[in-house]
Parts: structure tokens; C-alpha cells; sequence
């Protein structure tokens, strides 16, 4: 139940980077008040949120606080001298399991409910079918909390331990920035030869444009344009 005072379809976001800007856009266009909190108050500039002057009034806002923070000391850090009762701090920064977990109890040693959170998305692609949230934590917190987090993605919810969804985050970067690596290789590859009867490198497309869109040279392809490989080239 939302805290005395607060909205059920009000949430507080604390990060306003590339990804907690799209948090805050994503959660706008779903109907939902908004409080925002950044170090640098210009970051929320043309969002359209409710601006708290300080922390405390951040977290007075809202039952649900989404942090989206480069690490998990910065959460130590700006929420240390806040009382945390009655609200759930729900983490999609990045950090390892242990220090997920020591994150955890610093939230609830300060009164609060926790849930982790491990983002399987770029910031453009919140709310779209291929975007999905790993979440761990206690379960009735999480199904208490479910459809206030659906919204911003998929949800995937693993279990109890707080540290289970930075390490099923980390295990899906292990795989995709290999992918992401072998692909550089490959058009690294294709630069050597085509170029030698074509003139110039031509932009993927099709099966070798799936990682296109986040590497540098697959980016940079797509800006200066080109020809598509065809199938023919392999």
C-alpha cells in the first residue's frame, strides 16, 4: 500500500543520466507523477517532473524510489541521512552481487523495503517488447510492487536473494559483449576485402545489422551510409 500522504501512481526517480531520464519520460507517458532528484538539477530540465530541492523531499514524495545511479556507493551516499520508512528503494544500477547485497541491508537498516534491479536494455528501448528488468529481492515486496514496475520493461523476477539479479545482469553482458566484440571483428574483416572490389565498406544490414545499432563502427556506418551487404559478400 502506498505510503500515508503519497499516490499509488506516484514514483520518485533519484538519477537523472542517460537511463534515469528515460525512466522518468517512460513513467510520464504511463500516466504516473514523477519527483525527481539529481546532483546536477539542470538533468531534469524539459521532463516534465516534479523537481525536489533536496533528498528528503525526493523520497517524501513517493512509497517507490528508482534509483538509476553509477554504482551503489553513490546510493550510500545520498540516501545515508534519509529515513527510509514506509518506502521501497528499488536499484537499477550496476555493482556486483556482494556489494547488491550489502546495499540492500543499508536500505533496510534505515527502515526501507529493497529490491535490485538489473536493466537488459538500452535507454531508447524501455517500454518496447524487446526491453526486460531482472529483479530480486523479497518476495512479497516485489509482487507488492509489480505493477508499478511494469511499466518501465518486462519484469523477470529471480528470487529472494538481492544479489540474483546483478548476477544474471552480469552473466547476460558476459555473453553480449563477446557478440559485440566478434562483430567489430567481423566487419574489421569485411573492411579488408570488400573494400578491395567495391571501394568502400558497405553499411550492414539485415542478419549482420543485430548489433549494428551499439557498436561504434556499426553506428558510424549507419551515419555515413553505404550500400547493404548482401549475402553474396560472405
Amino acid at each position: 500500500m502506498p505510503a500515508s500522504g503519497t499516490a499509488a501512481d506516484a514514483v520518485t526517480v533519484i538519477g537523472l543520466g542517460p537511463m534515469g531520464q528515460q525512466i522518468v519520460r517512460t513513467y510520464r507517458a504511463a500516466g504516473f507523477t514523477v519527483t525527481v532528484w539529481n546532483r546536477t538539477p539542470g538533468k531534469a530540465d524539459g521532463l516534465g517532473a516534479q523537481r525536489a530541492e533536496t533528498v528528503a523531499d525526493a523520497v517524501a514524495a513517493s512509497e517507490l524510489l528508482v534509483l538509476s545511479l553509477t554504482h551503489y556507493d553513490a546510493m550510500d551516499e545520498i540516501l545515508g541521512s534519509v529515513d527510509l520508512t514506509g518506502k521501497v528503494v528499488v536499484n537499477l544500477s550496476s555493482d556486483s552481487p556482494q556489494r547488491t547485497r550489502q546495499g540492500a541491508a543499508f536500505v533496510r537498516a534505515r527502515g526501507g523495503e529493497f529490491l535490485a534491479g538489473g536493466v537488459m536494455a538500452q535507454p531508447q528501448e524501455l517500454a518496447g517488447p524487446a526491453a526486460y528488468i531482472f529483479y530480486s529481492g523479497p518476495p512479497a515486496v516485489f509482487e507488492a510492487q509489480r505493477e508499478l514496475l511494469w511499466p518501465l520493461a518486462a519484469v523477470e523476477y529471480l528470487g529472494p536473494d538481492d544479489g540474483a539479479a546483478q548476477v544474471f545482469y552480469q552473466a547476460m553482458l558476459a555473453l553480449f559483449l563477446p557478440l559485440l566484440l566478434g562483430y567489430e571483428q567481423a566487419l574489421a574483416i569485411i573492411d579488408r576485402s570488400v573494400r578491395r572490389w567495391l571501394g568502400s565498406c558497405p553499411t550492414p544490414s539485415g542478419h549482420w545489422a543485430v548489433s549494428a545499432s551499439c557498436t561504434p563502427r556499426g553506428r558510424q556506418r549507419r551515419r555515413t551510409g553505404g550500400l547493404p551487404i548482401r549475402r553474396t559478400c560472405g
